[in-house]
């Protein structure tokens, strides 16, 4: 197997490292000489290894290794002997891995990389506990809404922020519950074959495909519509992809009642922690998670929002966390955004991400935006939903009892990972627990965002909105398509003021039936009920 030159992680991994087929184990490899992954990438590899560098890379072609060919110089240790010998190129790096997994199922052993470069000792895994927590893969909640949409709609698309596994489930799903052949756009191969010739490309996939990426080729789309209408089997296609492909204007409206749109968020604490109620179907039950025992005070949420839901960032800390965010940012920013845009003043994106982090939580106004950006307001509005498109900014819409009126009112801005937010505002766990303004700000983000997520999978259909009529505000209202209502408010402090809950209240006066639960999601120790469908909940009851 020849791997000319590897652009990314995703691809080193299944093709260099043989996750996609373990038969690739003992394969020769060869990477011609500047073509390999950056130092970067070969050590993100050795973090989604599911070992640990035990000596550090070894440059192969050092004076002993002067003949060309390839060289059986490296293996891969784990507690059950030493796996299968690869065969590398001389221009290659070896990393020698500890694993609790079977051979079969190693995942590194062998980074091809340029000669000239070595990973720097301070990149290198910390500890075996690091190593394992990053390699758990965490049961993801969106699987079943999947798996459903598989059996009865031709083409199915997977959208979500980059890192957050689609991928990974994506290909579970595709070797295990619904057999599918694996393209990805991320390796070179397939996507000039797809940008080339979508139509031939499509045509010679036979049965199900599972097509990586996707908003990489985005004519592929328009063959894809060809295809399933010309045979309408269910669960022919499933996709995923960085972008969400519903937003591209040349392919808006090909899969049109052909495609179901499914998003996979950044980690939940419910799928860290294996909580098993779903938050947004309990408040429409009104009956709200019973929690006693929880933490009290800040300490119940500084180092859950400050590590988020990216499952690599989590395994970092301090200054290797932020650089982590720093390269995701700068990929996504750049690549991503190109991908689906033409736009000329892209250089002035990662600006405006920091003032909506600045913003998060707040009115978003885009005039205000616009005059500190130098930029026409409805660029600004553009740009704001393009950030939407790359899965990294997500709006609501002001609440109104007039239908009608919701479409006038500003709406608010969030980025979608706690963590993410943090980084972009500069705020370490320290400053998150002692600066107020960053506090509440970074608490609300976190807590929306997990609300958001548990509506994702939860039985009642829902929309979500924030309400503001003078000087009452209500942080998240939930609105079921039967017109039932549930109100959220949240705040940093450990104890109950009602006057916290009186916009609430009026809500629930006003709307009677329709309005199923209010609750103050707090730093409280226990569950505590604060009238006619009103309760104080932890924030521990997002998870349990």
């Amino acid at each position: 197997m020849i791997v000319d030159g590897l652009e990314r992680v995703e691809e080193a991994d299944r093709l260099v490292l043989g996750e996609r087929d373990p038969a690739l184990i003992g394969e020769h490899v060869s990477c011609p000489v500047g073509r390999g992954p950056s130092e970067e990438v070969a050590q993100r590899l050795a973090y989604r290894s599911g070992g640990r560098l035990v000596d550090g890379p070894l440059l192969v072609g050092e004076p002993k290794f002067k003949s060309l060919g390839t060289h059986p110089i490296t293996s891969v240790r784990t507690p059950y002997g030493i796996a299968r010998q690869r065969h590398l190129s001389r221009r290659a790096i070896r990393a020698m891995v500890t694993s609790s997994r079977p051979p079969s199922a190693i995942t590194l052993s062998a980074i091809c990389h340029n000669a000239s470069r070595h990973l720097p000792r301070s990149d290198w895994p910390s500890t075996d506990r690091e190593m394992t927590n990053s390699s758990k893969l965490f049961p993801r909640y969106a699987q079943p809404l999947i798996l459903d949409a598989l059996r009865d709609t031709r083409v199915v698309f997977i959208g979500g922020a980059r890192q957050v596994g689609k991928s990974t489930l994506a290909r579970h799903i595709a070797t295990q519950q619904h057999p599918a052949t694996e393209f990805s756009l991320d390796v070179r191969a397939n996507r000039e074959a797809a940008l080339a010739d979508p139509e031939g490309f499509v045509a010679g996939l036979h049965g199900p495909a599972f097509i990586d990426e996707v908003q990489r080729a985005p004519d592929l789309l328009l063959a894809i519509k060809d295809a399933v209408d010309r045979d309408p089997a269910p669960g022919r296609f499933l996709l995923t992809g960085s972008a969400n492909v519903v937003t591209l204007r040349s392919v808006k409206d090909a899969l049109t009642g052909r495609m179901e749109v499914i998003r996979l968020w950044p980690l939940a604490q419910s799928e860290i922690r294996g909580g098993t109620r779903n938050f947004v179907d309990a408040l429409f039950a009104a009956a709200p998670p019973r929690v006693s025992g929880a933490t009290i005070g800040r300490d119940a949420f500084v180092a859950l929002v400050g590590a988020g839901g990216y499952p690599e960032a989590r395994t970092r800390h301090g200054r290797r966390r932020e650089r982590w965010f720093a390269s995701y940012l700068e990929t996504t920013l750049d690549r991503d955004l190109r991908d689906i845009s033409d736009a000329r003043r892209l250089s002035e994106v990662p600006q405006l991400l920091r003032l909506l982090a600045a913003q998060a939580a707040n009115g978003l106004s885009y005039r205000g935006l616009a005059t500190k950006l130098s930029l026409n307001h409805e660029t600004v509005k553009e740009y704001v939903a393009l950030l939407e498109a790359v899965f990294l900014v997500r709006t609501l819409p002001a609440w109104r009892p007039g239908i009608a009126a919701r479409e006038v009112r500003a709406p608010k801005a969030y980025l979608v990972d706690s963590g993410l937010l943090a980084h972009v505002l500069g705020a370490d766990e320290d400053r998150i627990a002692g600066d107020d303004q960053v506090t509440g700000k970074v608490l609300e983000n976190f807590a929306v965002i997990e609300v958001l997520k548990h509506a994702e999978w939860a039985n009642v259909s829902t929309t979500a909105y924030h309400y503001r009529q003078r000087d009452e505000e209500i942080d998240l209202i939930l609105e079921s398509r039967s017109g039932e209502i549930a109100a959220i408010e949240i705040k940093a402090a450990a104890s109950v003021n009602r006057r916290d809950l009186k916009p609430i209240e009026k809500l629930r006066d006003a709307r009677g039936e329709h309005f199923k639960a209010g609750v103050l999601l707090c730093t409280t120790g226990q569950t505590t009920p604060l009238g006619d469908r009103l309760w104080a909940i932890p924030l521990e009851g997002l998870w349990t």
